[in-house]
C-alpha cells in the first residue's frame, strides 16, 4: 500500500474504531414491532410488551438511563428481559440497581438467565434470590400464568440454551393448550433444537437475544459467519416459522473483552400483539 494511501486509511480506522467504542453502544434505538395474530384473544388485543435482552452491566451509564425513560415513557404492560445480566461478578451490584430501576417503571417484570449468568463466580440460585429481591421474576425451566384485562397468557421460561441449561419440555408441564404462550429463551437456537415441540404446544412468539446482532457488522462478512452458527438466520430481527413469531433482540450491552459495536446499536424494543 502508497505512503499517502496509509495516511488516509489509518486515520479512518481510528475513527470507525473511536465511533464503534464511544458513540455507538450508548446509541439506544427504539424497534417497535407489531405482530398480527389471526386468533388473539380479544384481551389480549393491543397488548404491550417491553423486550429487552444482554444488560451485560458495568455501570447506569447514558444508555441505561434512556432505557429506564423510554420504559417510563412506552408505559408497556409487562418488560421482559432474555438474559445475560452481567460477565463478572464485581459489576452485580450495578445490575441490581439496574434491575430495581426498571422495576420502579414497571412491575410486571420477567426474565430468564443467559450463558454469562452461569459462568460468573456467584451461584446461580444467589443470583435468582438477589434479582428477585430487586423486582424482576426469573423463570427457570417453568410457566407462570399472567392476568391480562380478565383473561389470561403463559409466560414460559428456559434456562439458558447455549450452555444446555435448557428443559422445554418441563418448562412447559403445567401450561394449558388453549392459552396464547410466549416463550423466553436466551438464545434463538430453541427453536432449532424443538421445532416439533414449539409446533406441538402452538407456542405463538419466541422471544431470544445472545447474539447482539452480530456485534459489529461489516455488509456480508459478518453475517455470513454469525447466520452459519445459527443454521442460516436468526442473527438478528423478526421471523416466523410454522406460526411462531421469533424476536431476536440485539442487545443492550457489549462483550467485556469486545466493548465495540458497529453498524449494531443496542435495542429496545416494543412489540404490540394485534388481533385481525
Amino acid at each position: 500500500m502508497r505512503k499517502e494511501s496509509l495516511i488516509i486509511f489509518i486515520p479512518f480506522l481510528v475513527l470507525i474504531f473511536l465511533y464503534g467504542y464511544l458513540v455507538e453502544p450508548y446509541s439506544l434505538e427504539l424497534v417497535q414491532k407489531t405482530l398480527v395474530y389471526q386468533d388473539l384473544p380479544y384481551s389480549l388485543d393491543n397488548l404491550k410488551i417491553i423486550d429487552l435482552s444482554d444488560f451485560h452491566c458495568r455501570g447506569f451509564t447514558l444508555r441505561e438511563r434512556k432505557l429506564v425513560e423510554t420504559i417510563e415513557r412506552e408505559k408497556p404492560d409487562f418488560v421482559f428481559f432474555t438474559g445475560d445480566f452481567l460477565e463478572r461478578d464485581q459489576w452485580l451490584s450495578s445490575c441490581e440497581n439496574l434491575i430495581w430501576q426498571i422495576f420502579q417503571k414497571n412491575q410486571n417484570f420477567f426474565g430468564v438467565f443467559g450463558n454469562h449468568d452461569h459462568q460468573i463466580n456467584t451461584p446461580i440460585q444467589k443470583l435468582e434470590e438477589d434479582f428477585e429481591e430487586r423486582g424482576i421474576t426469573i423463570l427457570i425451566n417453568e410457566s407462570q400464568e399472567l392476568k391480562f384485562k380478565g383473561n389470561s397468557f403463559y409466560l414460559i421460561g428456559v434456562d439458558d440454551p447455549y450452555l444446555h441449561y435448557d428443559n422445554l419440555k418441563l418448562a412447559l408441564k403445567d401450561v394449558k393448550e388453549d392459552k396464547f404462550k410466549i416463550l423466553l429463551s436466551h438464545s434463538p437456537a430453541i427453536f432449532l433444537e424443538n421445532q416439533k415441540l414449539i409446533q406441538d404446544n402452538t407456542i405463538n412468539l419466541i422471544l431470544s437475544g445472545h447474539t447482539h446482532g452480530g456485534q459489529v457488522n461489516i455488509p456480508f462478512f459478518t453475517n455470513f459467519f454469525i447466520s452459519l452458527w445459527l443454521g442460516g438466520k436468526y442473527t438478528a430481527g423478526l421471523f416466523k416459522e410454522n406460526g411462531t413469531f421469533i424476536y431476536v433482540n440485539r442487545g443492550i450491552g457489549t462483550f467485556n473483552l469486545f466493548p465495540v459495536r458497529l453498524n449494531c446499536p443496542p435495542e429496545i424494543t416494543l412489540i404490540t400483539l394485534k388481533r385481525r
